[in-house]
């Protein structure tokens, strides 16, 4: 059973949007979540860890937990897993808004980011400030939902579906990078969160096998 996440109040989440020119991790940055059927909810397992020579990040959860129907969490686990997603992207938009004012020595810095999530923004970071990138523009979470549920540990994923239209990538001069735009105006991607006492972080994502929404 899936459970839809619950719209969070405020301002929408931010996010960035790469092509595959910009960074490798290309459509990582795109929420998920719209109509999906259960092949698809089946098809999203928690990701492998990517490798990274970057120190400290913890590795991606594995579905090693009890499984757990996600319509049986509590509403305030829910609230508070939808609340970690988004503010994963507005972390990221915050990031790569300026690469250079990041501190990637310091994983504390990414509040909300951990494990491969976090190894992927670092790397993404290094490469946006070696070519003189940021990102511009705000986008908006559309939907969000868990499709997956575990305990001991406690992990969920979550597909969401972003409209990411508004998101620019832009150089030095602030001209846009060439082949930068999402094709697509919205995204569907796979998150991982685990608990971090009463909240969420993202642990690992990943586009979906399906990723237009």
């Amino acid at each position: 059973m899936r459970v839809l996440l619950p719209a969070r109040p405020g301002r929408g989440a931010r996010l960035q949007t790469v092509s595959a020119l910009a960074v490798g991790l290309a459509l990582g940055l795109a929420l998920t979540g719209c109509s999906g059927s259960d092949e698809e909810a089946a098809d999203d397992p928690a990701p492998k860890a990517s490798a990274s020579a970057t120190p400290s990040p913890t590795a991606a959860p594995t579905a090693t937990g009890s499984k757990v129907d996600p319509g049986t969490l509590p509403a305030a686990t829910v609230k508070a897993v939808g609340e970690g997603s988004t503010d994963y992207y507005e972390a990221l938009t915050d990031a790569l808004g300026d690469p250079s004012r990041a501190d990637t020595d310091d994983p504390e810095e990414f509040e909300g980011i951990t494990g491969a999530a976090l190894a992927e923004l670092v790397n993404t970071l290094t490469e946006y400030e070696e070519n003189g990138w940021r990102v511009e523009g705000e986008a908006t979470v559309v939907d969000q939902e868990v499709v997956r549920a575990t305990k001991d540990p406690d992990t969920v994923v979550v597909r969401a579906c972003v409209d990411n239209s508004a998101i620019r990538i832009v150089d030095r001069n602030g001209d846009e990078v060439p082949n930068s735009r999402s094709p697509k105006p919205r995204t569907r991607n796979v998150l991982t969160l685990v608990r971090d006492g009463d909240s969420w972080v993202v642990a690992a994502q990943r586009p979906a096998t399906r990723p237009n929404c």
